[in-house]
């Protein structure tokens, strides 16, 4: 039981770090100066790789702290070997070269399930990014 109950925490660490970075992307997105409808695809030319760059950050964090509650919860001893073994899980590659302790298996499939939820996320920011862009462009061909 106390397995899940720290995979829950992870997973609500998870949404947090997601959240975190969504709001710092919108941070800088007003910082980044005003656009002009001629300018726009340079905008998002800046702005893909950084929403990237920094949602894959957001990604590592997680698999991070995954890997934290594996060596901390005895599960993988080594800290390479327990990021390594996050790693595969979060991104439900799920190899099979590692193999968790017997009392918390259940953590590696919320683990996976977690990834799943947060790469849906990225994809949905990722998408909400270039749609944006796009109205703009269709907004200036409109003119």
């Amino acid at each position: 039981m106390i397995p899940i109950l720290l995979a829950a925490l992870v997973v609500v660490a998870s949404i947090i770090v997601h959240l975190g970075a969504m709001f710092l992307l919108v941070e800088l997105d007003h910082k980044i100066p005003p656009i002009t409808l001629r300018n726009h695809r340079w905008r998002l030319l800046l702005s893909m790789p950084l929403v990237t760059l920094l949602m894959i950050f957001a990604h590592l964090i997680e698999v991070a702290l995954w890997a934290g509650i594996y060596v901390w919860e005895g599960t993988i001893v080594k800290p390479h070997d327990a990021f390594y073994f996050a790693f595969v899980n979060y991104t439900t590659l799920g190899y099979g070269d590692i193999l968790p302790a017997t009392h918390s298996r259940l953590m590696a499939p919320i683990t996976a399930a977690d990834g799943i939820l947060m790469f849906g996320w990225t994809t949905a920011i990722l998408i909400q990014t270039v749609s944006l862009h796009l109205r703009y462009e269709e907004h200036r061909h409109r003119q």
